[in-house]
């Protein structure tokens, strides 16, 4: 990944928002792209916090599969532990 190419995301799909990209647990590119305040034309940084609300589920959800899959938790255990 370039930053060549994260500009021509951002200029064609108008994306805005931090990227981070890992391999093997390291990161191998990370930049903010784009504005937290489009009217003051103030940039965004790697602290820029975003109000992501339901948009984070599925994310949580691909995340817990994963961690299934590597063993680490059991379905069964969170369903009795944390659905109600």
């Amino acid at each position: 990944m370039s930053d060549s190419f994260m500009h021509a995301v951002v200029s064609v799909n108008h994306f805005n928002g931090n990227t981070l990209v890992a391999k093997s647990g390291r990161i191998i590119y990370q930049k903010a792209l784009g504005y937290s305040n489009y009217l003051t034309g103030e940039l965004l940084d790697s602290e820029s916090v975003f109000e992501l609300q339901s948009f984070t589920k599925q994310f949580t959800a691909i995340g817990i599969f994963m961690l299934i899959q590597k063993y680490r938790i059991g379905f069964y255990n969170i369903s009795r532990t944390h659905v109600h």
